[in-house]
């Protein structure tokens, strides 16, 4: 009998902190300002066809408040000094509250989240997006930043399995283990992924208005490695409408995600689909394209023919567990 094919969606849940040192940065204020509503409709089109995620919380997210202490806020945990940034990275954190710095804290949505009617998991993104693959980030800085998570995550009881690497830049996964997470989210498996700079970048935009077939992976690969990890690998960025991409027709982003399911039902494969929720404050179009492969998640899923599953499900199984 054939196995069913499986669909995971994740979810880089940041508000503010994904971004605060990007020159774009300001031009995502309409979305931070919405970002609860676009929650809100999120979880409500994700449980009209039971589709739970993983939603990866960056970890100041599960903090209603804080406060400086000695200029700063969190000396205890541990951030690079980067080349590429200037100051100390917890600079722009307000050291305030929910409801006077709403883009920097997030228990309510937490609150969202777990108040579905369908389980979603809750993983991690660091504390506070740190970029874990930078040179300047070493094992003990990672280590800092990880086990404040895991600390948050006990403290609201919530497991600590699931991790997505902020800007997709994959180090330290002895440390992942050590601290006791199961899986992580590689980079996607794309044609262009060897290619540089701006040329990466086309071949980025081409491959998307192309609707190419996103990648998808054969149960075999999903294997826990020596340490007990499992890489739960992307498949395909939903576009948002910003730049140059809102050039991109919304067909081309549905066409893309049904080639990806339709390849992984045929390959008895995995598809994971992965967005940030502030992308859908780019246009309304996100959620036209994002219902439309739910669409097809749900009949797929109907026939027998796909399962849903969050990434530490992923892991678990692979693990035997």
């Amino acid at each position: 009998m054939s196995a069913p094919a499986v669909f995971v969606l994740s979810l880089d849940t940041e508000i503010a902190w994904g971004t605060f040192d990007q020159p774009e940065f300001a031009s995502y204020a309409p979305a931070f300002d919405q970002y609860r509503a676009l929650i809100d409709r999120l979880l409500a089109l994700l449980d009209r066809y039971q589709v739970p995620a993983t939603w990866a919380f960056v970890g100041h997210l599960l903090l209603d408040r804080c406060q400086r202490a000695g200029g700063t806020t969190h000396p205890e945990v541990l951030r690079p000094n980067f080349a590429w940034y200037p100051g100390d990275w917890h600079d722009h954190d307000p050291g305030t509250d929910l409801a006077r710095d709403p883009w920097w804290y997030g228990t309510d949505i937490l609150a969202k989240v777990r108040a579905a009617t369908v389980d979603h998991e809750v993983g991690t993104h660091t504390f506070s997006h740190v970029v874990l693959g930078d040179p300047a980030c070493d094992a003990a800085t990672a280590r800092s930043q990880l086990a404040a998570c895991r600390e948050l995550h006990q403290a609201h009881g919530l497991p600590f399995d699931s991790l997505v690497f902020p800007r997709n830049q994959v180090a330290h996964l002895e440390v992942c283990a050590e601290l006791g997470l199961i899986a992580w989210r590689g980079r996607e498996q794309a044609w262009y992924e060897g290619l540089r700079g701006r040329w990466h970048r086309l071949g980025h935009l081409a491959d998307r208005l192309l609707a190419t077939t996103p990648a998808v992976y054969p149960r075999a690969q999903l294997q826990p490695d020596a340490r007990g990890l499992v890489n739960v690998p992307g498949s395909m960025f939903l576009l948002p409408y910003d730049g140059v991409r809102a050039r991109i027709p919304t067909g081309r982003r549905v066409r893309q995600g049904l080639r990806g399911l339709r390849a992984a039902v045929a390959s008895e494969g995995l598809f994971h689909l992965w967005f940030h929720p502030f992308n859908l404050g780019s246009s309304p179009r996100m959620f036209d394209a994002l219902e439309a492969i739910l669409v097809a998640v749900a009949a797929e899923q109907a026939a027998g023919r796909l399962v849903v599953r969050t990434m530490a499900q992923v892991a678990r199984e692979a693990r035997g567990e």
